[in-house]
């Protein structure tokens, strides 16, 4: 079946759709999934220009970026939502909703094989199961690093952070913009791909720029714990 932008569409609705569905009952996770995915677009955007990446896979990860946190259906709202810092017993309970998103997400695509295209659904795993591994080799659940992880969870993860740490939660305040600038640049070669970071600082002020069109994000946890 050949590419269309029909199909792109369908895709694109079809992801969004199932991260609607998993994250059910959060507020504002609207606002946040289309903040992951314009961060994604950008930093996709920036890597395409500098010959890192062909345009066909920045559009792919963008389109599949909204289903990473898709295995946080299993995870109890009282962890999602609760106020405070997680013990270690609920830091490694939250952690497992990454090979469960994957895992989900291989299993409901397998059904749609005949409309989704091999690839699209390759990113979609990729992203829903790496997008908490860090360059370092310290993150999880695989404990990859470098390279092991797959170009489209190294963006998705510096995309879910901006977003994380530009917006207030039930347990953070939001970050200024000098605030999470600094942290990306501190994290460089430790939890993110150090070439993709020095990209994006190069062009940080062109970054997407969001209007907060609500007082209080309260969307489940996500980075930093």
């Amino acid at each position: 079946m050949g590419v269309s932008q029909t199909q792109g569409e369908f895709e694109t609705a079809l992801f969004f759709a199932f991260a609607l569905i998993a994250e059910a009952g959060q507020p504002d996770l609207d606002e946040h999934l289309h903040h992951v995915a314009d961060y994604t677009r950008w930093i996709g955007g920036l890597c395409v220009r500098q010959g890192l990446l062909a345009p066909e896979r920045a559009h792919l990860i963008a389109a599949a970026s909204v289903v990473h946190d898709l295995g946080k259906v299993a995870v109890a709202n009282e962890i999602l939502f609760k106020p405070a810092a997680l013990s270690r017993s609920e830091r490694g309970y939250m952690q497992e909703h990454v090979p469960m998103g994957a895992t989900l997400l291989e299993r409901v695509l397998s059904r749609f094989d005949r409309w989704i295209r091999p690839a699209v659904a390759e990113c979609a795993v990729d992203i829903a199961g790496t997008h908490h591994e860090r360059w370092d080799g310290s993150g999880y659940p695989g404990g990859l690093c470098g390279e092991q992880i797959p170009v489209a969870g190294r963006i998705v993860a510096l995309a879910d952070v901006m977003d994380a740490l530009f917006s207030r939660r039930t347990y953070k305040r939001a970050w200024t913009d000098d605030e999470v600038r600094a942290h990306v640049a501190a994290n460089q070669g430790a939890q993110f791909d150090p070439t993709i970071v020095r990209i994006v600082l190069e062009h940080w002020n062109e970054k997407p720029a969001f209007v907060v069109t609500r007082p209080v994000a309260v969307v489940g946890r996500v980075h930093p714990p």
